[in-house]
């Protein structure tokens, strides 16, 4: 079975363009691009960017998008792991009959919760994802210019990405920044990173007549 990054080079190769023209018109870094057409996925920064840079590039070249996007789907093979709590985490009886909590015994679970809510405040960045927001553009908008401004808001200190490129926020992590488009149907990535390396990622899928 011809694998994806051999029917992109083959389609690229047939309309005639080289791996700086495709680079030019969708803004992807050429030695991606190169990675994509080899299926050498993990030269990517990461699964998220992989998914936006090869729609956009299926979109530039103008094959199928639903198809094609299936192939890379068996073909990127990255675990997921989900935050599960263990079973014995889960709250039980008490096993000893009778058992009652006094004031000093009240204390020390206030005194307790108390300390756990301050390291859970402290350390919260390490526990959650940042919060990401985008106001513009909306996911399905349809422009007509090749440049778009993508604003949005961010958790403070985190920092933000479009499609790989870093955005400036400001002290309350609200961002703006152009990025350019291409012709046709494409696919910008959004990305907010703290600094414990927890990602929060959003897509907005914009056409451009």
């Amino acid at each position: 079975m011809i694998r994806l990054g051999e029917r992109l080079k083959s389609k690229r190769a047939e309309l005639g363009l080289s791996i700086e023209d495709a680079s030019d018109a969708t803004k992807i870094r050429p030695e991606y691009l190169r990675a994509i057409e080899a299926g050498n996925y993990g030269a990517l920064p990461s699964r998220t960017y992989a998914q936006g840079f090869v729609s956009n590039y299926i979109s530039y070249l103008g094959l199928p998008r639903r198809d094609t996007m299936a192939v890379f789907r068996r073909e990127f093979d990255e675990k997921e792991f989900n935050g599960v709590l263990p079973s014995r985490f889960v709250e039980r009886k008490s096993m000893i009959p009778g058992f009652r909590i006094g004031p000093v015994g009240i204390f020390v679970i206030f005194a307790i919760v108390a300390i756990v809510s301050f390291f859970l405040f402290q350390y919260r960045d390490a526990l959650f994802d940042p919060s990401l927001s985008v106001s513009s553009p909306v996911d399905g908008a349809v422009v007509h210019t090749g440049v778009i401004t993508v604003v949005g808001k961010a958790s403070p200190g985190a920092l933000v990405s479009i499609d790989g490129d870093a955005a400036l926020t400001d002290k309350n992590g609200a961002f703006s920044k152009e990025t350019g488009l291409f012709t046709g149907e494409q696919t910008i990535v959004v990305m907010a990173k703290n600094s414990y390396g927890r990602t929060t990622t959003l897509f907005r899928r914009v056409k451009v007549d």
